[in-house]
């Protein structure tokens, strides 16, 4: 690495559920990007949601390969990642099953409090569908047996092995996957044990500081420890210092708080960050831009600006939606949990249905925010990105609905991906980089919607409350 910091071109690719995204910086400045579509997500199941592997990884090669052409100099890789994902392969590297996705519930027949119990303890996280001990019974239980070859691996991990030979991912993706010893930050043999699996092969653990290489067309390509897409986005919009509160509205909703004093709860998950000694208490809701598609869709509407249109209705008897369309995340917790539009008429018409589907987003994620507060955190204002805050209507709705200020920001992923890297190459502390996002908006909560949601949220929780034990035997 004997070149100058002006001959560095940095590679940032961001795997994500819906698309692919590169870009190379120069002199810290982007100078090219790519988007292409990621693969079709296979949900030919209720419950079931998954991607061909085979596919991913070509879409991600054709990324990577164009951006290639446009480095030049050292060149440092680095990439994030839709999280936690699970595949299983043979000793011969081909995948036994497709791409497991974080929204699939196989292996929730397998929840119990023992399970419960010994996952808090051990990972810090609540059990979730998501989580890899629930995929590994899942597995275990219609596969009959492990096999003492059989690779247990997730998307970075995969890409790694590809073009590196080696299978090692990030303590980062590990911990999302909830398979770690959080406090002694290596594999819980108590976890592996309980499930059966301590025959099988996992990817080494990685600290981001533990840089490998690859060659592309006789070029030596220096490969930075990747992290989930989740920490890449907070990063990108300054959520690195302690208090801190960001949230991303995607095709999910993620809201994260940095503390320095993680606590566990069966309400949130918890995550390593790219800095020493900081943590994430994570809140995250299973349909976000998801349910606005899965409405729009009913409704036969093809423009979002359309739908954004229908919902511009004022009225004081609103429906509910229940955004759980294939259980839900944070804050309960429920594989189980159905989707509900609760208080439908003769009156009811598209608009209601599209106001009601910003409506339950906005309310999804003050759930959260009601519990990071019962636990005794607190913050006076968060900084919010993702592709919903596109839309300035409902950046209104959410602050009013959180009863608090927001910061609106344009930054994603690819723009954290950057900024661990850099930290990384140049050792440098990611709090002590300097830089600031873009922020687009500053919006405080309509005293008018703050009445509004006020009146509905209690509505929202009890209809959930009274539904929950029907839910299982649905």
């Amino acid at each position: 690495m004997s070149e100058t910091i002006m001959d560095q071109s940095f590679i940032v690719i961001d795997l994500g559920t819906t698309n692919i995204k590169g870009r190379v910086f120069k002199d810290g400045k982007m100078v090219h990007k790519i988007n292409v579509k990621a693969p079709r997500k296979l949900e030919t199941t209720e419950g079931i949601s998954e991607i061909s592997l085979d596919q991913y990884y070509t879409l991600f090669r054709k990324v990577l390969d164009t951006a290639l052409k446009y480095s030049n100099g050292e060149t440092y890789l680095m990439f994030s990642s839709l999280s936690p994902t699970f595949v299983l392969l043979d000793n011969n590297y081909t995948n036994l099953t497709n791409l497991i996705l974080y929204s699939d519930i196989r292996g929730k027949e397998f929840i119990n409090e023992e399970l419960k119990e010994l996952m808090l303890k051990e990972s810090g996280n609540p059990l979730d569908t998501q989580h890899w001990v629930l995929k590994l019974l899942w597995f275990k239980n219609n596969f009959n047996k492990y096999n003492s070859g059989i690779i247990v691996a997730d998307l970075t991990s995969y890409i790694l092995l590809k073009l590196t030979g080696k299978l090692y991912t990030s303590e980062i993706i590990l911990q999302s996957a909830g398979i770690l010893n959080y406090l002694k930050r290596d594999y819980s043999y108590e976890l592996l044990n309980f499930v059966g699996a301590s025959n099988l092969h996992f990817p080494a653990i990685a600290k981001l500081t533990d840089i490998n290489y690859s060659y592309f067309n006789e070029k030596r390509i220096y490969l930075i420890p990747p992290v989930t897409d989740s920490i890449a986005s907070v990063v990108s919009v300054g959520g690195i210092y302690n208090n801190s509160l960001s949230i991303n509205v995607g095709t999910t909703a993620t809201v994260y708080y940095a503390t320095s004093n993680p606590v566990t709860s069966n309400s949130f998950y918890l995550d390593f960050s790219p800095i020493d000694d900081l943590y994430y208490l994570v809140g995250s809701t299973i349909a976000a831009g998801g349910l606005i598609d899965f409405i729009m869709k009913l409704l036969a509407v093809r423009s979002y600006t359309k739908f954004e249109n229908l919902a511009h209705i004022e009225t004081d008897t609103p429906l509910l939606i229940l955004p759980y369309l294939n259980g839900e995340k944070s804050p309960i917790m429920d594989p189980y949990a159905k989707g509900v539009i609760y208080g439908l008429s003769y009156s009811t018409t598209r608009r209601h249905l599209a106001r009601a589907t910003y409506d339950s987003i906005a309310l999804s994620i003050a759930h959260n925010l009601e519990k990071l507060r019962e636990l005794g955190f607190s913050f006076k204002h968060g900084i919010v990105n993702g592709g919903m805050t596109k839309s300035q209507f409902f950046d209104n709705l959410l602050s009013s609905a959180l009863e608090l200020e927001l910061l609106i920001s344009d930054a994603d992923e690819t723009i954290g991906d950057y900024l661990i890297a850099k930290s990384v190459i140049n050792n440098e502390p990611l709090n002590k980089i300097n830089y600031k996002p873009t922020i687009k908006l500053h919006l405080k909560p309509n005293p008018k919607l703050v009445r509004y949601y006020n009146k509905f949220y209690i509505l929202y929780k009890n209809l959930y409350g009274s539904l929950k034990e029907y839910f299982r035997n649905f």
